[in-house]
Order: structure tokens, then sequence, then C-alpha cells
């Protein structure tokens, strides 16, 4: 998942429906770097920023202190409790704040409990995948099927470069760099050995 460049197409997002200013609840790990990267590229010295630890589970500062910003939105892309526990604060609160983050954070639980929190809020991800692949699963129970879109993709990859090498693991790493774009999971092309997947935008 590219961090960076999700978090700037929903920061976009919210510039086009005219925010002037956006907070960013930024967990402290690298994926929440490269978000705050992203969010910058579009909002420059409009962002607010207010860190917290995994593992935290009160942001009622942190939010308090990015409404006083006057931010008209929020980015946090941690994981589930933490898109829970954004939104509780800013329902506790009472703010009428638009909120942005991953889409996998993004469950029913999340959207039973905070709907109202959750109206024009935007998540991105990775694009749905291929219609006929999720037809071929046999296990129809899974939480997921980005998961095994990316393993499928990939192992048919390193399958194919094995075999045009000979097993040469230099010639198959820079085969693999040369794979063709798949629509299985939406791979564009390898960069510094880092698949490229598309990415989608969903509104709430």
């Amino acid at each position: 998942m590219d961090y960076k460049k999700g978090c700037a197409a929903v920061a976009n997002k919210f510039k086009e429906q005219g925010i002037q200013k956006i907070g960013v609840l930024k967990v402290n790990l690298e994926f929440g770097e490269l978000c705050l990267q992203g969010v910058k590229e579009i909002y420059a010295q409009n962002t607010f920023v207010e860190g917290y630890n995994l593992g935290d589970t009160d942001f009622r500062t942190q939010i308090l202190k990015l409404n006083t910003a006057k931010g008209g939105a929020i980015i946090n892309v941690g994981f589930e409790g933490d898109t829970y526990n954004t939104l509780k604060a800013i329902h506790d609160f009472k703010y009428k704040i638009l909120y942005g983050t991953v889409d996998d954070t993004v469950t029913n639980k999340i959207k039973n409990q905070f709907g109202n929190e959750l109206k024009g809020a935007w998540s991105f991800g990775f694009k749905s995948v291929d219609k006929s692949f999720s037809s071929q699963l046999s296990n129809k129970k899974l939480s997921t099927e980005y998961g095994a879109a990316i393993a499928y993709t990939h192992i048919k990859q390193i399958a194919k470069a094995l075999r045009s090498c000979s097993s040469d693991l230099v010639c198959a790493a820079r085969s693999m760099d040369n794979s063709p774009p798949d629509n299985t999971i939406g791979f564009i092309d390898f960069k510094n050995h880092i698949a490229d997947l598309e990415t989608s935008l969903k509104n709430y």
C-alpha cells in the first residue's frame, strides 16, 4: 500500500470540497510518516499534526487540539481500533469534522457504531479484486480477498521469472522488475523492487 500517494489523494478530495486546513492524527510508525508526507504535498503549512503511539486508546487531547486549529478534516491511517477511537472522540465532542483513513479500518463495526461520523469521509485502498479471480476462490469466508489476489499475482511473477531464467536468481530478479501490468489486484509495475498497485478511493 502506498500510504503517501493514498493520503495525498484523500487530502486532495478534501481540498476540492473547500477544506482549507487539515489535521493529521499520526501513528508513530513509518506508514504514519508516509501519510503525513502525502498530506503535506497538498496542504503544506496548513497541515496540523498530533502524534500517538500504537496501542494508545484515548485521542481526546489530540482531537481537541486539531479541532482548535480549525482543521475541517482529520486523517488517521492506523488500524481499526485507531479509527474507532478517533471517531469516538469526534462523536463525544460532537465535532463536525470530516474523516480520512485507509479503507480496511472502516469495518462493519465502525459503520454500525459511527455511521453519522463517517458521513462525507474518504478512504483509500486497493482496487477491487478482479471478478474472474474472485469467482475462483474456494474459501468464500476470507476476511479480505486482497491478500489472496496479491499472493497470486506475485507467485505467478516469481514462477514465470524462475522458469524463464532457469533458476538464475540474478536474472529472475531482473525479470521480476520487468513484470507486465496485471489486473488481478491492479499491479502496475515494480519501483525499486516494490510493487506499485492501483489505489482506489471510497466516499461514505
